[in-house]
C-alpha cells in the first residue's frame, strides 16, 4: 500500500513536470535579446492600443481587467507580472511566431506594428525601463536608399526582382540580401516560395503561383520584403502583376441568400415573414372583434333591462 502511494506521488510530480514544460515557452537567445530600434513614444503607444484592440483583445481581454478568455493554456492578462518578466525580444518573438492557440502575426502585422503593441503593453508595467538597440550599421548600404523592382517574366513564369542601393551619384546592386515574396490576400499576406538571396547583380527570381486566384485578368498584388530588418530596416515593395488565375467573383447578394437584401432574400423567408405578420394582425383583429361583441351585448342588456346572472 505504501508503494502505491509513492508511485501515485511520483506520477503526480511527473504530470506537473510535463505541464510545466509545455507551459514554458522557450525563446532562442538571439531572438530574446532583440531590442526596439527606437524609443517608444506616445504615438507608438496610441498605435499599439489600436492594433491591440483589433487583434488581441478578443483573447487577452482588456489589460489590467483580467477578462481574458479561459483557454488552456490561458492567454493571460498583458498587465500581469507574467508578461512584464518577458524581455522585449521575447514578446516580439512570441507575437510574431505564435504557438498553440496563440496565432502567428508575422504575416499580419509588420515588425514596427508589433513594436507598437509592445509599447502599449509596457505602459502597464510600472518597473519597466526601455533599452533601445544601438544604431545599426546597415551592411548593404552606404548612405543610399534601397530600391526594389518587381517584374513578371511570362516566358519563364517567374517573378523577378532587382534590389539596389540608390544614391545621387550611383546605383549599385545589393547582393546576398535575403528576401521573401508575399501575395496580398483578404486576411493578411500569403508567402510565395521560400526565402531567397539576391545574387551578385542584386537579382532574385521566384516561381509564380499557377493556382492562386487573382482578379478577372489574373492580377495579384505582390509584396517583396527584405528579411534582415536589422541590416536594412523595414523595406518592402508592392506591385500588381498578372501572375494569378483569372477569377470571376460573384457578389454575395447576387443570388437569393439569407445574408442578401430584402429583394434577394429567400422566398420561404419572405412567405414565412408575411404569413407571420398576417397571422399576428388577424389575432389582434379577432381580439378587438370579440371585445366589441362583449361591449355591444352589454349595451343592449342595459337598454332592455336584462340582468344576466353569473354562472
Amino acid at each position: 500500500m505504501k508503494n502505491a502511494y509513492i508511485l501515485a506521488i511520483l506520477f503526480a510530480f511527473a504530470v506537473l513536470s510535463v505541464q510545466a514544460q509545455k507551459s514554458n515557452w522557450e525563446v532562442p537567445a538571439d531572438k530574446a535579446e532583440r531590442l526596439s530600434p527606437a524609443t517608444f513614444t506616445p504615438e507608438n503607444v496610441k498605435s499599439g492600443e489600436t492594433i491591440y484592440n483589433a487583434n488581441c483583445v478578443s483573447c487577452h481581454g482588456n489589460p489590467g481587467q483580467k477578462n481574458f478568455v479561459p483557454l488552456n493554456p490561458e492567454p493571460g492578462d498583458p498587465a500581469d507580472a507574467k508578461f512584464s518578466m518577458n524581455l522585449d525580444g521575447e514578446l516580439l518573438y512570441k507575437i510574431q511566431e505564435g504557438r498553440g492557440a496563440m496565432p502567428s502575426f508575422k504575416a499580419t502585422l509588420s515588425t514596427s506594428q508589433v513594436w507598437d503593441v509592445i509599447a502599449f503593453i509596457r505602459t502597464f508595467h510600472k518597473d519597466y525601463a526601455q533599452e533601445v538597440a544601438a544604431e545599426v550599421i546597415r551592411s548593404g548600404l552606404s548612405g543610399g536608399k534601397v530600391a526594389i523592382q518587381l517584374v513578371y517574366n511570362e516566358a519563364k513564369h517567374t517573378i523577378d526582382a532587382l534590389v539596389t542601393e540608390v544614391k545621387p551619384e550611383e546605383v549599385k546592386a545589393i547582393s546576398g540580401a535575403d528576401v521573401k515574396l508575399f501575395a496580398k490576400r483578404y486576411f493578411g499576406e500569403a508567402a510565395i516560395d521560400e526565402v531567397k538571396a539576391t545574387n551578385n547583380d542584386g537579382k532574385v527570381s521566384f516561381s509564380a503561383p499557377s493556382d492562386l486566384p487573382g482578379d478577372t485578368a489574373g492580377n495579384i498584388e505582390l509584396i517583396l520584403k527584405l528579411v534582415d530588418e536589422e541590416a536594412f530596416g523595414e523595406v518592402a515593395q508592392s506591385a500588381v502583376l498578372p501572375v494569378g488565375k483569372p477569377t470571376i467573383t460573384h457578389s454575395l447578394i447576387e443570388k437569393r441568400a439569407m445574408w442578401g437584401t430584402v429583394q434577394k432574400a429567400p422566398l420561404w423567408i419572405l412567405f414565412m415573414y408575411s404569413g407571420g405578420v398576417l397571422a399576428a394582425w388577424s389575432v389582434i383583429f379577432f381580439i378587438f372583434f370579440q371585445l366589441r361583441q362583449i361591449y355591444m351585448a352589454g349595451k343592449k342588456d342595459e337598454e332592455t333591462g336584462v340582468v344576466r346572472e353569473e354562472i
